[in-house]
């Protein structure tokens, strides 16, 4: 008799076979996802077969379906099923570069354990093979394109499948797709321009169809990453691996051989996006593909964190196009067994988390680490024994650590070379080498000097003259040509050449795209800022204007005809209208002015000189013409100069309500304003008249350039700016901005009105400041004449065209050397936290807040969440005057007068905004001229604060703990005040040492007063005469005897240096964090000066103000990127404050910021014609 298997038998085996059952799956699944990437070839064989084997891709049922969606729902209970778990997790870790800190990373497991099927989401693994065999239907045929793409897109897009760069294929490379399929896809995909993941899909599609162009370059880079899985935090290394394809969709994205299934969150597509904009690849069609590869683990398919920007960064500078010939005789290599952990902002490298398991990861694979140098000291504790970490502050630093590999093919290569030479003469050849290195020298040197020569007449030549010098022999007189060329054209974003054959007559910019024309029939288009042309619209015949209208929309004016023309996502705009000119071969004989664009009704318009014009608006099926000479005056007058359309005021003319009425404003021959009015009938039908604004009489000078708003016309004539006041009849200011030359143009920006005059673009600042924006030139013998200025779309700024035929993008707010201004302060500091610490004056001798904010600020349309703004109390002539201000986390401090109680202290909670007390410390007897809190300085380590009343002669001490004020040290001892001069006061940057300077008018009476600030006592008193300045680490101090000379003397009292003279007074010393250099603010030269402290010798060039403000004051960031300076201007022999400049020395891309004026690199003619056949043309620009 057979026995029957009893229940329990029946459960474990059932138990054991879904075991086995899983297993499989697994397995499966990782052949699938991992190293094997089995599930591209299944895909691309299912194309190669048809429509009919892509329907059947991961239909119901199917083994590959079970085995993708088990990657996430895995069976809960018995032994078995647990083990098969543990492997799911190790197969399916999420890769992290950081752990961001208190947050939980995400987990693959740690979805709801619910047995409900039906409602658990997707496994993200059957999502991602889901969408790649929904973009396999739709190359073959069997789903529409559209849903077919949208499904693949919508998949990509949310699972971090992005691409970053311009993510544009041209149609030449498109040549080689002969599917029509195919080609509808990718020509699809192209116009998704909503979709961040287009460029993967493109590339996807075209592996799919087996037709992945060929690969150029290939490099790689090993890279960190911290992970948490169920046993805790761990640390695990990779290898990022990058390919630049022979052509492709432009930009870099995730290799679909490789990252298919990859989860990426918002970081990673942060840190690509940041890595590519530090490349010279980014501003061509490069397509260069990335992916990861954890060791021995086949690809990441889950990365979260941005500390992979800088190992990119590196990987795509060692990508990057070089001479083709010698790319492999390079003489270093990047060093495979040196990884970089390091985010990315700008050129700087940025801290990032997880050192300790990356470290030990790191350690185990034989690995050196290079981090974030402002991150070094943090980072070195976590490292395990043996392993140093390096540090690197920016991303050239990063590419020097990281290629170490000496190249064994140069060295070859030149050893054979030596040999030769050696046998055939060597030394022949070296004293013709000593020649030839001295003809370079000269040529350097006289190129630095024609550099300067030029840099107020030709822009372009300066710069490319000063960047050669350098790339020459780099010398002090190059680098100080680099600098003032790049100062002369702080505002230029961006160069391009429009026209090669003439001058930029017309442009306009809508949206990303930007018009351009000449003196032909051709208006080219280009995407803005890089000056990527789109293509080119012809008309009948030459063109006479272009105008910008609203949502990508542009109007073209050639001689019969207006055309109107609409474009969408910076692409080439299609004509949808054209409008015959009425009498055009009358109008257009004439100089016209226009076209205008009225933004208020959508409305276009054309005039001539003689009052005859043209007009249309939406609804009118043809344009109306008007002839309004008749109504100016004698009729003789003729139009020489014309503002935009806007609208005055309804009450300056007593016509009522003027709500439909547009106006542009004429300026004539005779010095006549008049308004031109385009009233809206009943009917719709426009009527036109000309309404008299600002007589003859009135106006200052020959009319040259109109600009108005509500109530005030700037006139810009022969001899400057007239400001007209409209409701008053009246000029209130003549010249105007300070401009006394001839204003040839004027165009509003964000930053203020920009003056076109002959010696250069100004802008007038909104604060009343005009400033000098760059020395392109208006006057008619100069190279590069400026022919047009525009609006320059969804950008910051504005365009210029020029007489060479060249665009230039400017941005009034922009700084190659710094940061854009901040609001004017009557003091400037940094806190620890690496926040700019200034005050809102509400005039210059009165204060009514401080302010904290971010530095650099956050980008456009984001808010800065640490700015913070502490008021202070006071009415009238109540508010008090801030003189020195410190903070931290905890607490912000600021020192000054109150107007009625002297000396006082203001303290807040930095976090709370809330006032935490007021301190008096007014002096004892009446000085009130200096009976103020002049300098303060926060000790955390001691938790107390101190500060220096010079009325008083004291430094007071307060415990931050209670504010009680706990010791207070004399400094001014001897006879009094009777003939003191200054007292100041500076810290180390722990606030432990103090040091008082005391100047009288007796030399021999002056000393320098050492403070233990731990023990609350003056510990030495220095007979050293003259402004002193402590430095961070409290060792030593620079002295300035006669305000002109600059000495170093240790804190003993021993001097450490010759004097430096300066030639002029120097108002403030500020020390470097790292104390191996100095920042001098030398306000009557307008110059900050530089000074490398080992030697006491000038650091590189001085910087000078291009604003016409003087520098009073300067303190570096703590981590000595950043320098802001407090500059002013002088009034009644008194400094008024102006804006808060931040510059960032020794940080700037030279090259890059010196060809983005220039535009392109020198030609062979060019080269020859400046250095003749002395050197070869070094390459300058990409």
């Amino acid at each position: 008799m057979t026995e029957l298997p009893t229940p329990a038998s029946d459960s474990a085996a059932t138990m054991a076979s879904a075991a086995a059952r899983a297993i499989a799956r697994q397995q499966l699944a990782t052949a699938l996802t991992g190293n094997d990437q089995r599930w591209r070839r299944i895909c691309q064989q299912a194309v190669a077969d048809g429509a009919h084997a892509t329907l059947a891709l991961l239909a119901a049922g199917s083994t590959e379906a079970a085995a993708l969606a088990s990657t996430r729902n895995m069976p809960q209970h018995s032994g078995a099923a647990v083990l098969v778990r543990r492997t799911v997790e190790e197969e399916r870790l999420w890769l992290q570069p950081e752990l961001l800190d208190g947050e939980t990373a995400p987990h693959p497991e740690s979805a709801s354990d619910s047995t409900d099927e039906a409602a658990a989401p997707i496994a993200a693994d059957l999502a991602a093979g889901l969408a790649t065999a929904a973009l396999a239907k739709g190359i073959t045929g069997a789903w529409p394109v559209e849903h077919a793409c949208a499904e693949f897109l919508r998949h990509a897009d949310g699972s971090g499948l992005h691409s970053v760069g311009s993510q544009l294929i041209s149609a030449r490379d498109l040549e080689g797709v002969e599917d029509p399929r195919l080609l509808d896809v990718v020509l699809h995909l192209i116009r998704r321009t909503d979709s961040p993941a287009r460029g993967y899909a493109i590339v996807a599609a075209l592996d799919l169809a087996g037709l992945i162009p060929r690969k150029l370059r290939t490099t790689y880079v090993s890279v960190l990453f911290a992970l948490r899985d169920a046993d805790g935090h761990r640390g695990e290394a990779g290898t990022l691996k990058l390919i630049q394809l022979q052509h492709g969709p432009s930009g870099l994205h995730p290799d679909p051989a490789r990252m298919s299934f990859l989860q990426a969150d918002s970081k990673v597509t942060e840190s690509l996006t940041a890595a590519w904009l530090t490349s010279s690849l980014a501003a061509t069609d490069a397509c260069v593909l990335w992916s990861v590869e954890r060791d021995r683990r086949g690809p990441a398919n889950a990365i979260h964190g941005g500390s992979m920007a800088a190992a990119i960064a590196v990987a795509l500078d060692d990508l990057a196009p070089r001479w083709q010939r010698f790319r492999q005789l390079r003489p270093r290599r990047l060093d495979h067994k040196c990884a970089i952990t390091a985010g990315l902002s700008g050129e700087t490298l940025t801290g990032v988390t997880g050192y300790k398991e990356k470290f030990e990861a790191a350690q185990e694979r034989g690995l050196r680490v290079v981090v974030a140098e402002s991150e070094l000291e943090s980072a070195r504790p976590q490292a395990p024994p043996g392993l140093i970490p390096l540090g690197a502050s920016t991303l050239r630093e990063a590419v020097r650590r990281t290629r170490t590999k000496l190249n064994l093919r140069l060295y070859t290569v030149v050893t054979v070379t030596m040999l030769l030479v050696a046998i055939g003469g060597g030394a022949f050849t070296m004293v013709q080498r000593a020649q030839h290195q001295s003809e370079i020298v000269s040529l350097a040197a006289s190129l630095a000097t024609r550099s300067s020569e030029l840099s107020n007449s030709d822009s372009r030549m300066s710069a490319l003259m000063a960047l050669a010098a350098d790339r020459l022999h780099p010398t002090e007189a190059s680098r100080t040509a680099m600098l003032n060329a790049v100062q002369n054209n702080q505002s230029v974003r961006a160069t391009g050449v429009a026209e090669s054959n003439g001058p930029v007559s017309s442009l306009a910019a809508s949206g990303e795209v930007l018009l351009t024309a000449g003196r032909s029939n051709v208006v080219k288009a280009w995407r803005i800022p890089r000056m990527e042309p789109v293509g080119e619209l012809h008309v009948d015949e030459s063109v006479r204007g272009v105008v910008a209208g609203a949502r990508d929309s542009f109007a073209i004016v050639d001689r019969s005809k207006m055309r109107i023309y609409q474009g969408a996502l910076g692409r080439l705009p299609v004509e949808v209208k054209a409008l015959e000119l009425p009498d055009a071969s009358a109008l257009f004989k004439k100089r016209i002015f226009g076209p205008f664009f009225d933004d208020r009704t959508g409305a276009y318009a054309v005039i001539d000189e003689d009052f005859d014009g043209v007009y249309w608006a939406p609804g009118m099926a043809r344009a109306a013409s008007f002839a309004l000479r008749g109504e100016a005056g004698d009729g003789a007058a003729k139009i020489v100069a014309s503002s935009d359309f806007g609208a005055l005021h309804q009450w300056l003319f007593n016509t009522g309500d003027d709500r439909n009425i547009q106006s542009l404003l004429l300026g004539t021959d005779q010095r006549q304003i008049f308004r031109l009015a385009v009233h809206k009938t009943p009917d719709g039908t426009p009527r036109f008249g000309l309404d008299a604004v600002v007589a003859a009489a009135d106006v200052m000078a020959p009319i040259t350039s109109l600009f108005y708003s509500d109530d005030d016309i700037q006139i810009g004539t022969e001899q400057g700016i007239q400001r007209w006041d409209v409701p008053a009849a009246l000029t209130r200011a003549f010249p105007y901005g300070g401009i006394s030359e001839r204003v040839d143009a004027q165009l509003l920006t964000g930053a203020g009105v920009v003056a076109l005059t002959p010696s250069g673009l100004k802008l007038m600042k909104l604060n009343g400041i005009t400033v000098p924006l760059n020395n392109i030139s208006a006057a008619a013998a100069a190279h590069g004449l400026v022919t047009s200025i525009a609006r320059a779309g969804d950008l910051n700024g504005f365009l210029v065209g020029r007489n060479d035929g060249r665009v230039l993008i400017l941005d009034p707010t922009y700084r190659w050397l710094g940061l854009e201004d901040r609001p004017r302060s009557n003091l400037v500091a940094f806190t620890p936290q690496n926040l700019l610490l200034t005050t809102s004056p509400a005039d210059p001798q009165r204060t009514d807040s401080l302010r904290v904010s971010s530095v650099p600020a956050p980008e456009k349309n984001r808010t800065d969440t640490n700015l913070k703004v502490y008021n202070i109390s006071g009415a009238g002539d109540g508010l008090p005057y801030i003189n020195d201000a410190a903070g931290n986390d905890r607490i912000v401090v600021a020192a000054g007068q109150s107007r009625q109680t002297g000396g006082r202290l203001w303290v807040w909670d930095a976090q709370s905004w809330k006032v935490l007390v007021e301190l008096d410390f007014r002096a004892e007897t009446p000085t009130a001229n200096i009976d103020m809190v002049t300098n303060i300085v926060l000790a955390p380590t001691l938790n107390v604060v101190a500060g220096l009343n010079p009325g008083r002669g004291d430094i007071g001490i307060w415990s931050t703990a209670d504010w009680q004020r706990v010791a207070t040290i004399p400094i001014v001892h001897h006879s009094g005040y009777e003939d003191l001069t200054a007292i100041r006061m500076t810290a180390s940057t722990d606030g432990t040492t103090l040091l008082a300077q005391v100047t009288r008018a007796n030399p021999r009476r002056s000393y320098q007063a050492v403070i233990d600030l731990r023990n609350r006592r003056v510990v030495r008193e220095l007979a050293i005469e003259g402004d002193s300045w402590l430095s961070p680490d409290g060792t030593k101090f620079a002295v300035s005897p006669n305000g002109r000379d600059l000495v170093l003397y240790d804190i003993e009292g021993r001097r450490l240096s010759a004097a430096i003279d300066l030639k002029t007074q120097i108002n403030d010393v500020s020390w470097r964090p790292d104390a191996g250099r100095l920042a001098l603010s030398l306000s009557e030269a307008r110059q900050v000066v530089f000074i490398d402290t080992a030697r006491m010798l000038p650091d590189g060039p001085p910087w000078n103000t291009t604003t016409g403000t003087a520098p009073y004051q300067a303190a570096w960031s703590p981590d000595g990127t950043f320098l802001a300076i407090n500059s002013g201007v002088v009034s009644n022999d008194k400094p008024v404050p102006a804006s808060v400049q931040l510059l960032r020395p020794g940080s700037i891309n030279w090259p890059e910021a010196l060809c983005a004026i220039a535009g392109t690199d020198l030609t062979d003619q060019e080269w020859r014609s400046i250095a003749g056949a002395v050197a070869s043309r070094p390459q300058l620009c990409p």
